[in-house]
């Protein structure tokens, strides 16, 4: 199965929003980084703690359809009128290793469309792809212990938390606990 920038995967209406399913590309760079400074700016439970640049969101967007030509990544961003509301994915380190049948998941979406099973559908169509692609019999994941939204979202697309790491990240001024998960397809 080959994957193309730009290629839809899926249309589907959500609280009344059309948002379309699709592989991204290079000209989503703007859109891209207002989608990830508004999760900073709402201080989401993302890595990133400051805004990026357009500079940087190009080369983060180049490196991503570099590796889903290169057949290491599979990531679908959710647009609704243009604008990126969410982006879900699964990574891989390589495409003939001991372990390519397992796939590293991560997911995200705007505040205005969570709750509105965007993330759960977006998480499905990835998980599809890519056991057909690549035949991947394991995902894993983590999130961050006080973020009850992923824990929810996690236990609902069927990941079983198999440990923790304590105070793998830090917000502000406190440290928190990683949750490790995983699921077989």
């Amino acid at each position: 199965m080959k994957f193309e920038p730009g290629l839809v995967i899926s249309i589907k209406e959500f609280g009344g929003n059309r948002i379309t399913f699709r592989f991204p590309k290079a000209g989503d760079a703007p859109s891209a980084m207002r989608y990830i400074n508004g999760l900073v700016d709402e201080e989401a439970r993302v890595l990133l703690r400051e805004k990026i640049t357009l500079v940087e969101e190009k080369k983060w967007l180049k490196r991503t359809i570099s590796s889903i030509l290169e057949g290491k990544a599979i990531t679908l961003v959710a647009v609704c009128d243009g604008e990126i509301c969410g982006i879900a994915g699964v990574d891989r380190r390589g495409v003939d290793t001991a372990d390519s049948h397992v796939a590293s998941y991560h997911v995200g979406v705007s505040r205005g469309f969570r709750r509105l099973g965007v993330a759960s559908y977006a998480s499905r169509l990835v998980f599809d792809l890519a056991k057909k692609a690549w035949k991947t019999k394991v995902v894993k994941s983590s999130y961050v212990a006080d973020n009850i939204k992923s824990a929810r979202l996690h236990r609902k697309l069927g990941f079983k938390v198999v440990g923790r790491i304590p105070k793998a990240t830090k917000y502000g001024n406190r440290f928190i606990d990683e949750v490790i998960c995983y699921k077989e397809m």
